[in-house]
């Protein structure tokens, strides 16, 4: 049986927000955009579940964490947190493309796990996104270095995530497209290359890059 990776995540503390309708809206429109943009990637599309939890389905880890990074940094800079949980396992009912409602199997069970332990153990904007697999160490290991990478996506300023989101919206975790860039947010070579360099973005994707590939390589 094909295994895929499943991705739950949720908005913390939704019941709490004052324009909860619009954030679910904006949460909506932003995961339609994910499918169009990934729909080679995506297994089962992201979808909205419970209000403020959405689910999803991938062939490839580096998808979800783009789709990941992606998510909080357009939330956050809307003053919005979010938590998500990773799983790969094979899924034992039928698949619905369109919509990733009614399925279920190992995937969503780790992934289910996953964001069950963040809410438990270690839920801050600092360590954000869990991992679970079969193999306990692996698991391990892979979740330290995304507490470390969540670490430095939580420490930027404002101006650095809309950079950073820029950055990955326009060239994902491949070589940084600086003319499309410039272009983008009216910016001198020198000022986005500080910029960049001040918030060790280049850094940060090769890390994720990196991260994908050795997660990859793990589970085939």
């Amino acid at each position: 049986m094909e295994k895929v990776y499943a991705l739950i995540g949720d908005i913390v503390d939704s019941k709490s927000l004052e324009n909860r309708k619009v954030v679910q809206s904006k949460l909506h429109e932003l995961l339609d955009g994910l499918n169009q943009k990934h729909q080679l990637s995506i297994v089962s599309n992201l979808t909205l579940t419970l209000g403020d939890e959405f689910q999803g389905l991938f062939k490839d880890i580096e998808s979800v964490l783009l789709v990941m990074d992606e998510i909080d940094l357009v939330l956050s800079l809307n003053g919005i947190n979010v938590r998500f949980g990773v799983g790969y396992g094979a899924i034992a009912t039928d698949i619905n493309p369109d919509m990733s409602i009614g399925a279920d199997g190992e995937a969503f069970w780790f992934a289910r796990d996953a964001i069950t332990h963040i809410k438990k153990y270690h839920f801050s904007q600092r360590a954000n996104e869990r991992i679970k697999l079969e193999d306990e160490n692996d698991t391990e290991f892979y979740n330290s270095i995304l507490q470390v990478q969540n670490a430095l996506r939580s420490s930027w300023i404002s101006s650095q995530k809309e950079l950073a989101l820029t950055v990955i919206q326009s060239s994902g975790y491949e070589t940084i497209q600086y003319d499309t860039i410039m272009k983008k947010m009216h910016l001198s070579i020198q000022s986005l290359s500080n910029r960049v360099g001040a918030a060790s973005i280049t850094q940060y994707i090769l890390g994720r890059k990196l991260l994908a590939k050795h997660i990859e390589k793990g589970v085939k």
